[in-house]
């Protein structure tokens, strides 16, 4: 055990604790549970701490909040947790309840001591039907990224992808099937890129997320057109009727040039004709 001082300062007032650091553990120093479980979270102390007082804590992602303090639950637990020894008992988690939980024990008489242990708090959630983002549409050479998203699953799901229903690996160049495919799969975040795109990355479709909690969901189905980037513009299109516009212009001008000629050589042979009488 080893002695330490404390000293803390609250406006002018100073004040100082020495006490040696106790013996507190915990044989759960990380719980991972299913949501809606009720899971218990448990400490011992050493017979050294005699009339002790015990708080609960819990923290997470820079908030702070008392468990159990005073000898009683705080308002945010009392009516879905209960103390029982050492213990708690949190009734029907949800990922909110996430986090880290400290039982601190002080010894509640003469010399001070004081220990704490902590007990790392995962709710696990099966994740949801993931969202699939698939262009419809895309040319040859191009960038086509596809993207599969669910947010529910804790911990967070990776994701598998499938082209007509065939398992696409992470490393295309492992599969005779997408050996010659040009494409990275990233499975932490469901991104699947094609660059360059080639007119075999047509096809169907779909993504998977799990994260160990029950079955992996699936998404829907999409089907991904490639069409040759040299293909002439379709009828109608913007450009050929930039083309026709232009076209029509160019012979608009020309009649109006030649129409011009034909007055000024008109007018010309009417003054010489003129001169003549």
């Amino acid at each position: 055990m080893a002695t330490g001082s404390i000293f803390c300062f609250f406006f002018l007032a100073v004040c100082s604790w020495s006490g040696t650091l106790g013996g507190v553990t915990t044989t759960t120093p990380f719980l991972a549970v299913d949501v809606g479980a009720s899971p218990e979270l448990m400490c011992s102390y050493s017979a050294d701490f005699s009339n002790p007082r015990i708080e609960w804590k819990f923290s997470k992602e820079g908030y702070k909040s008392f468990v159990y303090l005073d000898g009683k639950l705080t308002e945010p637990y009392k009516d879905r947790a209960q103390f029982f020894n050492t213990g708690i008992r949190l009734d029907n988690v949800t990922p909110k309840d996430n986090g880290t939980y400290t039982c601190e024990v002080v010894k509640g008489t003469a010399p001070s001591l004081i220990g704490k242990v902590t007990i790392d708090l995962l709710v696990r959630v099966a994740p949801s039907v993931p969202t699939i983002s698939v262009p419809t549409s895309v040319t040859t050479g191009s960038k086509a990224e596809l993207r599969c998203t669910e947010t529910n699953g804790n911990p967070p799901s990776t994701y598998k992808w499938y082209k007509n229903e065939m398992l696409m690996p992470e490393n295309p160049k492992s599969s005779q099937t997408f050996q010659n495919a040009s494409y990275t799969l990233d499975a932490k975040t469901g991104t699947l890129t094609f660059y360059p795109v080639s007119k075999d990355d047509a096809g169907d479709y779909s993504c998977s997320a799990g994260n160990g909690i029950g079955s992996d969901m699936l998404s829907d189905v999409v089907r991904m057109e490639v069409k040759n980037s040299t293909e002439g513009e379709r009828p109608g299109s913007a450009a050929e009727s930039s083309q026709h516009l232009l076209k029509k212009s160019i012979g608009m001008i020309l009649i109006l040039y030649h129409t011009l000629q034909h007055e000024t050589w008109k007018s010309d042979r009417s003054a010489t004709t003129e001169e003549k009488f």
